[in-house]
């Protein structure tokens, strides 16, 4: 018998599986898009309506009374390919068409910890932190002038590790005990984030040293049917990949690069991609 997951797949069930069933949800494996998505008599092509048929989601998270909340698919190397990437464009466009939530992950979602949390368990930790101050806005305990922003979350009432709920929280205090002892001369980094042809999202974000010299980085990630400001956490990324390359600098294992070049890389960034988030000292 074949098994139903791969790796990588068992390693996304069981984080889904974890962050749900402390939310009273429930994970669900190879779930038809036909019976998440109310296709009949919707108006969809012919050929959307016999792809939804046939097509799955990777999982599907319910609420307690089993209604469809939002869809996770994996998306190994096999994406790559162009017969595949139809497939997940077509799939894409039901879920637009149903305004149904997708968040699409790699391997980078799962492998990688930013204080402690994988991106995958920090995305869906932060759609039921948003479904439960949607929730006390409606019952009038928060203001409803008051936008939710999870870094301004200080406690689950669970746990303390994370909190702050503001993944490169610590790091930013670091830099500016750096700053105010000199070592470095910015206190916060600077970035350009915009979004290419196909609307991934690239990041640009570099650190002031000292005279001419400054740390940078690029980094990038998928725009998302997801309610998450990929600019934001695209940043906080940028953060720690500055802070790995201070470190191999203060350790002699890197150079800083001359202000020119950082000069070049934004101009490149600002004549190639539409601007969604800056912040810059001057």
């Amino acid at each position: 018998m074949k098994s139903l997951f791969n790796k990588y797949e068992e390693l996304t069930y069981s984080k889904l599986t974890e962050v749900c069933e402390q939310n009273g949800a429930h994970v669900f494996a190879k779930v038809r898009v036909a019976d998440v998505c109310p296709i009949e008599g919707s108006g969809i092509s012919d050929g959307d309506y016999s792809f939804a048929l046939k097509a799955h989601f990777d999982f599907v998270i319910t609420n307690h009374g089993y209604i469809p909340l939002f869809a996770v698919e994996f998306d190994g190397p096999l994406h790559r390919a162009k017969r595949q990437k139809d497939r997940d464009c077509r799939k894409d466009s039901l879920c637009d068409r149903f305004d149904f939530p997708l968040l699409r992950i790699n391997s980078n979602y799962i492998d990688r910890q930013f204080r402690g949390l994988d991106l995958l368990t920090y995305f869906v930790e932060v759609w039921f932190m948003r479904v439960a101050f949607d929730e006390a806005q409606t019952q009038g305990h928060v203001p409803n002038d008051e936008g939710f922003d999870p870094s301004f979350i200080v406690s689950d009432g669970r746990r303390k590790e994370h909190w702050p709920y503001w993944i490169s929280f610590d790091l930013q205090v670091r830099l500016q005990n750096l700053a105010k002892t000199g070592k470095i001369h910015d206190y916060i980094p600077c970035h350009w984030i915009g979004c290419d042809s196909a609307s991934n999202y690239r990041c640009l974000a570099w650190l002031h040293t000292g005279a001419d010299s400054y740390i940078i980085v690029e980094t990038g990630m998928r725009e998302q049917q997801f309610p998450v400001i990929v600019s934001d956490i695209l940043w906080q990324i940028a953060v720690f990949d500055l802070c790995e390359k201070l470190d191999r600098i203060f350790k002699a294992l890197a150079e800083p690069e001359a202000g020119h070049i950082l000069d070049e890389r934004l101009l490149f960034y600002q004549h190639n991609f539409e601007m969604r988030s800056s912040c810059s000292h001057g």
